[in-house]
């Protein structure tokens, strides 16, 4: 008889009867020929002597010889005076042959749709393109509609965000798809991701390697403004920010200057317009030039200069073209301007003298006079002729 490989031995349903025409008790020896492999059992083919009639049904093994086999089996039943053979063979038929596991990979870039990947391949794509837009799709297939599973490894994800898990699969039913979106390819100086896609389908695999490569972040040249106080290694100075001078008496104006420093970090020339202030409390020095070149700066001074007490406020700006702040650019200014003063009381009490206010200066001239005056009228009054009487 003829099996195909993998047969199992329970599957063919085997009944062994013994019986004798005397009724003689009866044993029963069995032999199977290249059966090493199989898991055949052969006593469950044989039996001591026994009353008979009886029936052995065997269920052990299955028949997995790859390339195929025939195997023989020689049952000698024996009553005690006679034997009895029955031989009878089973061709196996080879294992058939297993196909690997297929896998296709299409990506839609640029104005083609669904372009294939063929395994050994290398693509690019820009910096910062979104795995997402790229719409990946690996179909994975098998000729004998096995379960396939998918193992994938990919090179240098860094911090792309990409998952290698979006391109795995658990042992599944083929056909199906895999459809990968997450990440974005974002190393600035470019990259080769190395995509290794192993499919197995329990007897077979195969593995399917692409390269992604991205190129290196492109840097437009572009201005980039900084303003500080004082100089290069000054505090940095926002947009909207305050340059403050305090409290300052009058006596001292203007003030020393303090120092506002402009600077081009930028990879390009930045645009400046003509510095303008307000508020006639305050007093600019220097100006900018239309153009300011990378890796240079400029200084401006401005002086506190008011003419009266109290608070004052005022601002500088300047228009430019560095795009990451708003124009123009604007610094607040205040100082409040002080004056020492000293009040001097005169007449007598109940409210009769008038309140004059004096600065310290003038209430000592002040006195000197009257001491002076006094001075002048006892000399005067000690010249005149003395006068005897009688």
């Amino acid at each position: 008889m003829s099996v195909d490989y993998g047969t199992t031995v329970a599957s063919m349903a085997f009944e062994v009867s013994v019986s004798d025409g005397d009724n003689d008790p009866s044993s029963l020896t069995t032999t199977v020929s290249n059966s090493v492999t199989t898991g055949i059992v052969n006593s469950e083919w044989e039996s001591a002597i026994a009353a008979v009639p009886y029936m052995l049904m065997p269920g052990s093994g299955v028949f997995n010889e790859a390339g195929g086999q025939t195997y023989l089996f020689t049952l000698t039943a024996f009553d005690g005076y006679w034997t009895n053979d029955l031989v009878f063979s089973i061709v196996q038929s080879a294992a058939p042959s297993n196909s690997p596991p297929s896998l296709s990979l299409v990506w839609s870039h640029g104005p083609s749709m669904y372009s294939p990947i063929h395994n050994g391949d290398t693509v690019g794509v820009d910096y910062g393109t979104q795995v997402s837009t790229l719409l990946f799709q690996l179909t994975v297939d098998d000729a004998e509609f096995d379960d396939v599973s998918v193992a994938a490894n990919i090179s240098n994800l860094g911090n792309t965000g990409m998952l290698a898990t979006e391109w795995e699969a658990a042992s599944t039913p083929a056909l199906y798809l895999l459809t990968p979106s997450s990440g974005i390819l974002n190393t600035p100086a470019g990259v080769v991701h190395t995509f290794v896609l192993t499919a197995n389908d329990g007897t077979d695999q195969t593995v399917f390697t692409f390269y992604l490569q991205q190129t290196p972040q492109v840097v437009v040249p572009a201005p980039k403004m900084v303003v500080k106080s004082g100089g290069p290694n000054g505090a940095l100075l926002n947009n909207g920010g305050l340059v403050g001078f305090g409290s300052v008496d009058l006596s001292v104006m203007p003030t020393a200057p303090v120092t506002i420093y402009v600077a081009n970090d930028g990879t390009a020339d930045l645009h400046l317009g003509v510095p303008q202030i307000s508020g006639g409390d305050f007093a600019l020095s220097g100006t900018l030039p239309s153009v300011l070149t990378p890796h240079t700066g400029v200084v401006l001074s401005i002086t506190f200069d008011a003419q009266s007490v109290g608070a004052k406020t005022g601002s500088i700006s300047f228009a430019h073209d560095d795009t990451t702040t708003a124009t123009p650019f604007v610094l607040d200014l205040s100082g409040t301007a002080t004056t020492s003063i000293v009040n001097v009381q005169e007449g007598g009490g109940g409210g009769g003298g008038g309140c004059v206010a004096q600065t310290d200066g003038v209430f000592w001239s002040l006195l000197l006079v009257a001491v002076l005056a006094m001075i002048f009228r006892r000399r005067r009054v000690g010249g005149e002729n003395p006068t005897h009487d009688g």
